[in-house]
């Protein structure tokens, strides 16, 4: 019954699970059939594994598991050696117990967060780096989100509209009204020419001053 329900786990999530056994202080991990592999570990054999850190909140969260402090546990843990730079999410709770109610093995489920938060942190690069372009412009620039709402404007743009940035922003401008054409499917558009009229005082309703001709293709 056990092994099913591990093997649940693998196939409705991406995690390695793995089970300690608290009498004898070892760790086995659970193939993806749910069986358990032969090869069984100490504790110890993870320290070059991790950093110290990660080691020390390891040891922790098993002990709060077992002393009953706690009933579950999440913590990240970073890897050293060779798997150095990974980070996972560990999380551990009791898989059985004592006729007592003692915890006798504690399941682990830990998840490779590595490529997620490599994917995040470029992510954050590529928009420090937009927005350093985006203030620092000498032209115009202007940026709409996928709903078509104007979101923000640099200010250089501020300037050619005369006006404030808040205030410019306060006024909810879609690139819809833009088009004079509110059934327009944004997400088709790959490419717009776009002429801006300015009055001579400047104009606060930035999408009537706008007009655009383009090609949908």
């Amino acid at each position: 019954r056990h092994n099913r329900r591990l093997a649940l786990v693998f196939n409705t999530t991406k995690v390695h699970v793995w089970l300690y056994d608290v009498k004898h202080k070892k760790i086995t991990w659970v193939k993806s059939d749910g069986e358990l592999e032969e090869k069984e570990h100490i504790l110890p054999e993870y320290e070059h594994a991790l950093t110290p850190t990660s080691f020390d909140d390891l040891k922790k969260s098993i002990k709060q598991i077992i002393d009953g402090t706690k009933s579950e546990v999440s913590i990240r843990m970073t890897g050293i050696g060779p798997i150095a730079g990974n980070e996972y999410i560990l999380a551990l709770s009791v898989f059985r117990r004592s006729r007592n109610g003692e915890p006798t093995m504690l399941v682990g489920m830990t998840d490779n967060q590595t490529e997620r938060l490599q994917k995040q942190r470029k992510a954050k690069d590529a928009m420090l780096r937009y927005q350093s372009i985006f203030s620092s412009s000498m032209v115009d620039m202007t940026y709409y989100n996928t709903e078509g709402i104007l979101t923000d404007i640099n200010q250089k743009a501020c300037e050619t509209f005369k006006s404030k940035r808040e205030d410019i922003l306060a006024e909810g401008v879609s690139f819809r009204n833009a088009l004079e054409d509110p059934t327009v499917k944004i997400e088709s558009f790959e490419g717009a020419y776009t002429t801006h009229i300015i009055h001579p005082q400047g104009n606060m309703n930035l999408a009537q001053s706008i007009n655009l001709s383009h090609n949908i293709s």
